[in-house]
């Protein structure tokens, strides 16, 4: 009986070292979802005219306009998808985006969200009216953009503008 207790003792030891060992990780670098949740789309049409009424803006300044820059895009559609899912206006993450894009090329980034506004105009207005947000719109080193509006399942836009400087 003590062989069989003392076999025992030392099968379940085993399993508890070999089970409680350390995994060693893999040294991975973090990738972003580059994809929005199903069914989520952009409004292509609400960001066209934000892009336009941006560029305006940036114009009667005498500044350059934003270019499209289709990874920033993809990544403020994520984020307004997410946005929209909380019914909150965040920047949660946004140090993942912008490292996401640094790591791509960008020398700065810089993001703007909003929500609830109704049109390009009204958005816009709503970032001006802001110092930090308006110090965004208006920085010179910015050359590219990419925009997002998502709404939520009561039809509230959720906004995402990231800004970028290649």
């Amino acid at each position: 009986m003590k062989l069989i207790n003392l076999s025992l003792s030392a099968l379940v030891a085993l399993v508890l070292l070999v089970g409680c060992s350390p995994e060693v990780e893999e040294n991975k670098e973090p990738t972003a979802n580059l994809t929005a949740p199903v069914g989520v789309q952009n409004d292509h049409a609400m960001v066209q005219e934000i892009l336009e009424a941006v560029n305006e803006h940036r114009s009667s300044l005498g500044l350059s306009p934003l270019n499209d820059h289709q990874t920033s895009e993809t990544l403020a559609l994520s984020h307004s998808a997410y946005m929209a899912e909380q019914n909150e206006a965040s920047h949660d993450n946004f140090l993942f985006r912008s490292d996401y894009l640094i790591n791509r090329g960008a020398e700065d980034v810089s993001e703007n969200v909003a929500y609830g506004y109704i049109s390009a105009q009204s958005v816009l207005n709503g970032w001006l009216a802001s110092p930090s947000h308006k110090e965004a719109l208006e920085a010179e080193n910015f050359t590219h953009t990419g925009i997002a509006v998502v709404s939520n399942e009561v039809g509230i836009k959720y906004y995402t503008q990231l800004f970028v400087e290649q």
